[in-house]
């Protein structure tokens, strides 16, 4: 069944003379090319009869017509569709032309404007076509069951998987995925369209970024999480059992570094929006900031966002850095932080915010509750022994005797009071 078809009907809503109200009994219907003559057999096109179960067959030319008027195929009165525009002419059982519509049309068609062209009959062997424009922030996409346009994402564009097996030229399913984070950055940005994204690596793989990715203006959710771990397939964690506390998963990895500008500046190999990502998180994915340049980045950020997340992650930060990432909140659930040089991490506007959860202590065993994924166990983490007061925020200095102008100017025993609820009091002093 061609979604497009339409019931082939006349202007007229009847089979009967043009000057009486009388059937065209025993005559014959042809149907053609649109402005041709449909009797010509050269001129004809498709003609289905659309079966009980809307599955379409092809009838043969003429069609007949019973003596009440109505369109026959072996005796029976059937109901006939076109997917198509056509002509259409009435004989009578004469031969006498009674009708002839040179044109007529149905919603099948699309107007196409801009020298833009169709291609294709609309059958299903020759399905339309029309070239989609590239312009920036073109929300039309084409799915299996026609073209999408609207401000609500949907799973297949907002999902987009990537694994070293892919391709760049692949749609970026679990079944096609995609080579490069790059190209699935470059897919968020072609939407146009705010909302909540989500990158599934495959799990133990690396992947590096290769320039600046602006993945638009607006209110974008950002998440880097795993799929196919050989030991948790692509199960998340789910009310309070979490695979990424686990030292068994495969992290995958991903590389921010820095490169050398034809201008002569170091810049960061990363990914933002305009005015900045709302959130960005990392699940069960492991992240490292490295400076391949070899120069100081003059205090540039590799990460600019509102909230920064890494759950179950592992963070290398080689090099000497002023801060690779600043957000008003940072929170770190059962993540591992490695330091490589003279670095402060985070950097924090106004009034900063960084927690730490332990998620599942380590050594304890949480089963799912749904049966279905292994007992997971809490792998340890060294956050409240690498973190301290003096390295945590970037931008700011930490008088240990008056614990003030700590970062963005603020008061350190506003600080101290937000390390106390991540569980670091005892890294105060």
């Amino acid at each position: 069944m061609f979604e497009s078809s339409i019931p082939l009907t006349l202007p007229l809503g009847h089979y009967t003379m043009p000057r009486q109200f009388n059937p065209i009994f025993n005559g014959y219907i042809y149907v053609g090319l649109a402005d041709t003559d449909p009797k010509a057999e050269g001129n004809r096109i498709t003609v289905y009869q659309e079966e009980e179960d809307r599955s379409l067959t092809p009838v043969a030319q003429p069609i007949s017509i019973n003596a009440g008027g109505y369109p026959v195929i072996n005796g029976q009165v059937v109901k006939l569709v076109v997917t198509e525009d056509y002509s259409v002419a009435v004989y009578d059982h004469h031969g006498v032309q009674e009708f002839y519509f040179p044109y007529c049309k149905g919603p099948y068609i699309i107007s196409v404007f801009h020298d833009q062209t169709l291609h294709g009959n609309g059958t299903e062997d020759d399905p339309l076509g029309v070239q989609l424009s590239s312009a920036e922030g073109n929300q039309l996409q084409i799915k299996d069951d026609g073209l999408y346009y609207g401000p609500i994402t949907p799973a297949s564009i907002s999902l987009l998987y990537v694994a070293s097996s892919g391709s760049d030229d692949n749609p970026g399913s679990r079944d096609k995925p995609l080579l490069t984070v790059d190209k699935a950055l470059s897919l968020i940005a072609g939407m146009g369209i705010s909302g909540a994204y989500t990158i599934f690596l495959k799990a133990g793989e690396t992947f590096s970024l290769q320039g600046d990715h602006p993945v638009g203006q607006g209110t974008f959710n950002l998440t880097f999480t795993y799929f196919d771990d050989p030991t948790f397939g692509d199960i998340r964690s789910h009310d309070g059992w979490y695979p990424i506390t686990d030292a068994r998963l495969k992290r995958p990895m991903v590389i921010f570094d820095t490169s050398l500008g034809e201008d002569g500046l170091i810049r960061w190999n990363t990914i933002n929006s305009s005015p900045k990502l709302d959130s960005l998180h990392f699940d069960g994915v492991s992240v490292t900031f490295s400076n391949s340049a070899g120069a100081s980045t003059g205090g540039g950020w590799a990460l600019y966002v509102d909230e920064l997340i890494f759950s179950g992650s592992d963070i290398f930060i080689t090099g000497d850095y002023q801060g690779i990432g600043s957000a008003v909140t940072v929170a770190l659930r059962k993540a591992n932080l490695y330091l490589q040089g003279k670095t402060q991490p985070f950097v924090a506007d106004y009034s900063p915010d960084i927690f730490y959860l332990e998620l599942l202590p380590e050594g304890e065993t949480k089963s799912d509750p749904t049966g279905v994924s292994p007992d997971v166990t809490g792998r340890p983490s060294n956050i409240k022994d690498i973190l301290t007061p003096q390295n945590a925020m970037a931008l700011g200095t930490y008088d240990s005797k008056t614990k003030t102008t700590f970062g963005w100017g603020v008061n350190w025993d506003i600080f101290a009071q937000q390390l106390a609820r991540a569980s670091l009091n005892d890294q105060q002093d």
